[in-house]
């Protein structure tokens, strides 16, 4: 009997440890894509070399399949093919003959069944800081824009305000929390936002935090942290919904607004996103319209269409003193026109696949490049994504590179899409922490 026990048990040990030696040789291939350019930047013209390496286990993939994909203008798209050598290498060249980005694709797939695919990704930036929109700025945008704002400046400022629970209790003795209800001009005639306040906040004592939401639908967001480092903060729902309902709410609302990213793109007064970029401007009279405000220093913030929000509110209010926005959407719409690709939403291109109409001249209108450009005075920070898909890479150097202000900079994501890492986040908090510093001291 404990001889039978003892050859199931060697079984077992041989089936786990032949487990193991499979797990092991089935490791997943590596795929790794560089160039040796310092800060992956190149000059136009000159020929950028990406080297790439497919290994496993350590060891060194000989005559493998690589498909990649090259963008940045349409005179150097496309998908190529080949096969790494016999050290695993695979070597492309190629070069942009104007200032803009090229980002690679690279994708391997063994073939092997239930192997997944592996995909990588390179951005190089050539000559950004020469990067312009590709279309000219409306000889009316001011003139339009300041008319819209003069009207609404007209409508009496009305507000609803409700006290909110906080619930976290890290937060609860320190900030207060309301639910508020402003009236906009526009289809949807409210804007809704979180409004945080740390307690007991003297007049005139608190630097305004305007915080703008990126795409889809949501509630707005509560600021507690953020409101508890001295600050009062409000957080704007994009699409003028009310805030805290269910999930199947805001799910019922992104269903019957799917086409909300080209809608009425025909026509300058029609376009979407001139009524939120409209209710962005009027969460911040509201805002500096409360006593609390210090009267000297507002942050306008956000990422991806929050960013591009955020570029809006900046350029049409000169009270704006700093803005922080993150891979910035929105910009450089007629991008598609000059060979390359728009920033996020891609009006023109969505817009053409779903059969809507959509003209460049209205989508001009509603340009973070544009809006950009008339930002004088505030301290400007940006990211930009080096391959990001989203909001290409490109327009966000368009938007950077038209504002006026002496006093910008921009954080180069080499590494990354358009998902915003760690550390550009907190480099945006501490911009905007040591802004209200400064500020504060006068300086």
């Amino acid at each position: 009997m404990r001889s039978r026990s003892l050859l199931f048990l060697a079984a077992c040990l041989a089936v786990l440890f032949w487990s193991f030696a499979l797990s092991a040789a089935e490791k997943p291939a590596q795929l790794t894509l560089s160039c040796d350019l310092p800060g992956h930047l190149a000059k136009t013209g000159q020929e950028v070399t990406v080297n790439l390496h497919l290994s496993q286990d350590g060891r060194a993939l000989a005559d493998a399949p690589l498909l990649w994909l090259i963008e940045g203008h349409a005179s150097v798209f496309g998908y190529r093919r080949g096969k790494t050598d016999a050290s695993g290498n695979l070597t492309i060249r190629t070069k942009l003959d104007r200032p803009g980005f090229l980002r690679i694709l690279a994708v391997y797939k063994s073939g092997k069944p239930g192997e997944k695919e592996i995909q990588k990704r390179i951005g190089i930036a050539v000559d950004p800081e020469k990067i312009v929109s590709a279309r000219p700025k409306p000889a009316d945008f001011d003139a339009y824009w300041d008319g819209e704002i003069a009207a609404m400046k007209k409508m009496p400022l009305r507000a609803e305000v409700s006290r909110v629970e906080v619930a976290n209790p890290n937060y609860r003795e320190r900030v207060d929390m309301y639910d508020v209800k402003i009236n906009t001009p526009g289809d949807r005639p409210f804007v809704y936002g979180y409004l945080c306040i740390p307690k007991n906040a003297a007049p005139k004592s608190l630097p305004i935090m305007m915080s703008y939401q990126g795409a889809g639908f949501r509630s707005s967001v509560q600021t507690l942290f953020l409101a508890s480092l001295g600050r009062m903060v409000l957080d704007i729902n994009a699409h003028g919904l009310p805030n805290g309902k269910s999930r199947e709410f805001y799910a019922e609302a992104d269903r019957k607004n799917s086409d909300y990213r080209y809608r009425g793109s025909d026509r300058r007064d029609t376009i979407y996103f001139r009524s939120m970029i409209l209710r962005a401007v009027r969460a911040l009279q509201y805002m500096k319209s409360r006593p609390e405000w210090d009267g000297r220093t507002i942050l306008v913030s956000g990422g991806s269409q929050g960013g591009g929000q955020a570029l809006a509110v900046a350029g049409l209010d000169p009270d704006v003193t700093f803005c922080f926005a993150g891979v910035p959407a929105l910009a450089d719409h007629g991008g598609v026109l000059a060979g390359r690709q728009s920033g996020w939403p891609q009006i023109l291109k969505t817009a053409e696949r779903a059969g809507f109409p959509a003209k460049p001249e209205a989508c001009d209108y509603v340009d973070a490049v544009f809006f950009a450009s008339r930002i004088k005075h505030a301290e400007c920070l940006l990211s930009v994504g080096f391959f990001d898909f989203v909001c290409a890479p490109d327009s966000v150097y368009a938007a950077y590179n038209a504002i006026p202000s002496k006093n910008k900079k921009i954080i180069h994501d080499v590494n990354s899409d358009h998902t915003m890492p760690l550390a550009t986040h907190l480099a945006g908090q501490k911009a905007g922490t040591e802004h209200i510093r400064t500020a504060a001291s006068g300086r």
